[in-house]
C-alpha cells in the first residue's frame, strides 16, 4: 500500500494557500468597495449641498427655511441668510478636504486616512448644526432625522479607523495584526 501521509500535508498547505488567496482577494475587494463608497457618498452629498447654497445666485436661504426660523432668535442674530452661507461654506470645506484626501493618495491601503477623518469630523459638525437648527424651531422629527445622519457619520468614522494601514490588510477576514510585517510572516507560514 502506498504511503499517502506525505501527500496530505502538501494538499493541506495548497488548500490553505488557496484559502489565503481568496481571503486576500475578498479583503481587498471589500476595502476598495468601502473606500470608494465613502468618498463618493460623502463627497457628492457635500459638494452638491455646498454648491447649491453658495453658487446658485445670491447666498440666501429659501423662503420655507426663512419662514421656519422667523420666530427664533436665529432670525435676529446672526440671521438665517448668514447661517445658510456658513452652512454652505462648511459643506464645501468637507468636499475640499475629501478632494485633498484623494489628491494625497489617502485612499490607498498603505496611507493613513487623516484628511478623510477630518472631512468626516466636519460632516459630523454639519449634521450637528442642522440638528440644532431643527431643534431650535421645535421640528423634532427633523432633528431625529439628523441624528440618523450623525449616527451614520460616526459609523463611517469607525470604519475608516479600522481600514488599512490601521489594521491588517486582512481586516475583514479576521486579520487583527496591526503590524504588516507580522501579516507577511503569517502568509509565509501558511504558504510553507
Amino acid at each position: 500500500m502506498p504511503n499517502t501521509t506525505m501527500s496530505h500535508p502538501a494538499q493541506a498547505t495548497r488548500s490553505k494557500s488557496r484559502t489565503m488567496s481568496l481571503a486576500t482577494v475578498a479583503d481587498m475587494t471589500t476595502y476598495w468597495l468601502a473606500i470608494a463608497s465613502i468618498y463618493l457618498t460623502v463627497g457628492t452629498v457635500f459638494f452638491f449641498g455646498g454648491i447649491s447654497k453658495l453658487f446658485a445666485g445670491t447666498i440666501a436661504a429659501p423662503a420655507p427655511v426663512v419662514e421656519q426660523f422667523s420666530t427664533t432668535w436665529l432670525a435676529v442674530f446672526p440671521g438665517v441668510n448668514f447661517l445658510w452661507g456658513v452652512l454652505g461654506v462648511i459643506e464645501m470645506a468637507v468636499f475640499l478636504v475629501i478632494l485633498a484626501s484623494l489628491v494625497t493618495g489617502e485612499f490607498l491601503p498603505s496611507h493613513r486616512k487623516s484628511l478623510l477623518s477630518v472631512a468626516l469630523g466636519l460632516a459630523l459638525l454639519t449634521f450637528t448644526f442642522l440638528s440644532f437648527g431643527q431643534t431650535t424651531t421645535s421640528n423634532f422629527a427633523g432633528a431625529a432625522t439628523q441624528w440618523s445622519y450623525i449616527a451614520g457619520t460616526v459609523v463611517l468614522m469607525l470604519l475608516v479607523s479600522v481600514l488599512p494601514p490601521n489594521r491588517s490588510r486582512l481586516f475583514s477576514g479576521g486579520g487583527t495584526e496591526i503590524d504588516s510585517g507580522r501579516e507577511e510572516h503569517l502568509e509565509s507560514d501558511i504558504n510553507r
